[in-house]
């Protein structure tokens, strides 16, 4: 063994083990589940593989690739599962702070797409624009990226089929949103590019 690295053994809810070989000087940033961060980078963990194809199936599906895999994770994390993870002593971050982000960022997309569309009032802007951020138009275009397989929730919202309400998947798309925009370095062109190719009618013409 690398003589600069510590083994770190960290047991979760279902009783696998991890290994974790920690260079030294570098920080934990994130703890979830059974998938381990440190310095924004994935080490070894008990069902690292099934988890990273599942995220990377969603990118596909997304179209766009995380360049910090941390914010991705984050955006798919309900609030209910981080506070049970914390329970548990871990570091876990919840989807909220994105969730309102992803919120803004999308409708500064929306109005400024159907601003260069043509509409030239405020009041036609506005009425557009509330049918392209309803609730359940959100959760479809969720549902049709395959968001619900990645939602990391508690097991008893899994129970309640909580990953299939509108609710928790039109916030959960906001989230990835708020996300994509935060790896974008902020940029809401960036972001519009690729957002806008989730919608299938004439916003994304």
């Amino acid at each position: 063994m690398d003589p600069e690295s510590k083994i770190e053994y960290i047991t979760i809810t279902d009783g696998d083990v991890l290994v974790i070989t920690q260079p030294k000087g570098w920080r934990k940033d994130y703890v979830h589940g059974n998938t381990v961060a440190f310095g924004g980078s994935y080490m070894v963990s008990g069902n690292d593989e099934s988890v990273s194809k599942d995220l990377k199936k969603l990118q596909n599906k997304l179209g766009y690739t995380f360049s910090s895999e941390r914010l991705l994770t984050r955006a798919l994390t309900r609030k209910a599962y981080a506070k049970e993870q914390k329970d548990q002593k871990m570091v876990c971050e919840d989807q909220d702070a994105y969730r309102v982000l992803g919120d803004a960022v999308l409708g500064a997309i929306i109005v400024d797409k159907l601003r260069r569309e043509g509409l030239d009032t405020g009041k036609r802007i506005t009425e557009t624009r509330q049918d392209y951020e309803k609730r359940t138009t959100l959760a479809e275009m969720a549902y049709g990226l395959e968001v619900p397989r990645c939602i990391y929730m508690t097991s008893g919202e899994k129970k309640q089929d909580a990953d299939l309400e509108p609710k928790v998947l039109a916030e959960t798309l906001e989230a990835l949103i708020g996300a994509i925009f935060v790896d974008k370095e902020r940029s809401l062109r960036e972001t519009e590019k690729v957002v806008l190719d989730w919608f299938p009618e004439r916003l994304s013409e």
